[in-house]
């Protein structure tokens, strides 16, 4: 991709087209590492923040970013949960994307998982 870093097309489509070298990272091509450090990093330097994706990040999306093992995204509101599990930026979330988010969160409370059927009927959707 001409743009490089600098390219805000992060649709599956264009990623697949064109290579952006530049944020290819450990056999994921178009996607950054998570900062280890994520809202808490000091590091404001520019290749850093080419190298590693933080909170609030346009690219800190589900499918854009790579956690090491162990590493959890740091979602600390709803609408930053909604913005991650929203990879298009459509403003919507699919019911696959939904059942994305319903795991995410679970997956950290000690709650019995409630049915995808049953969530996305009480979510109004």
């Amino acid at each position: 991709c001409k743009y490089g870093v600098g390219c805000y097309n992060h649709s599956p489509e264009h990623r697949r087209r064109f290579s952006h070298p530049d944020v290819e990272n450990e056999g994921h091509p178009g996607m950054r590492l998570a900062c280890k450090y994520g809202d808490d990093c000091y590091r404001k330097d520019a290749r850093h923040l080419e190298q590693f994706a933080h909170p609030g990040d346009r690219n800190y999306r589900i499918g854009l970013v790579v956690f090491k093992s162990g590493q959890r995204p740091q979602l600390k509101t709803l609408w930053d949960a909604f913005q991650f599990y929203d990879p298009d930026e459509s403003g919507h979330l699919s019911q696959e994307e939904f059942s994305e988010l319903l795991a995410g969160f679970v997956s950290g409370l000690n709650i019995e998982t409630p049915t995808l059927e049953k969530a996305w009927e009480v979510s109004g959707a």
